[in-house]
């Protein structure tokens, strides 16, 4: 009888070790798919790499949105609702903030600003410079004074 016991014991002590390696590599998938958090907030403005100032013509606009990465470098989903773009000076350019988290800014009239964004869910935020220079003339008039 005591043989049975001594073959049920180690059994049970291998599936106990089975179960301990089946738990460790579970908790490292688990570690892998569990979203790491944010670390780093960045603007991209349309046509512009990522990080770098805009520059549009007081006849134009742009639009603008944010990557958030984790302290690997990877990409980091953000909830839209929780981001807040704001423009310093609203004479330069009107702000538009979309449902998808990006911006949209219109030039008003010839200068920088700053242009700002905040994710309350991750408690990042950046800024970067949007300039508006003058457009070309897309004119000419000709007048003529009265004859001497």
């Amino acid at each position: 009888m005591s043989d049975f016991f001594n073959q049920e014991e180690k059994i049970l002590y291998r599936i106990d070790g089975h179960l301990q390696t089946i738990i460790s590599l579970l908790e490292q998938v688990l570690s892998q798919l569990t979203p790491k958090p944010a670390t780093k907030i960045i603007i991209q403005f349309e046509g512009v790499q990522p990080g770098m100032p805009a520059t549009m013509t007081d006849l134009q606009s742009v639009s603008a949105s944010i990557s958030e990465t984790d302290a690997a470098g990877q990409p980091v989903t953000f909830d839209p609702a929780n981001i807040a773009w704001s423009v310093n000076d609203p004479t330069i350019a009107a702000l538009t903030q979309n449902p998808d988290g990006s911006a949209s800014f219109k030039a008003l009239a010839v200068g920088t600003t700053t242009v700002g964004v905040n994710d309350s869910g991750s408690g990042l935020s950046a800024q970067d410079t949007l300039t508006v220079t003058a457009s070309a003339a897309t004119s000419l008039v000709i007048s003529f004074g009265n004859p001497q």
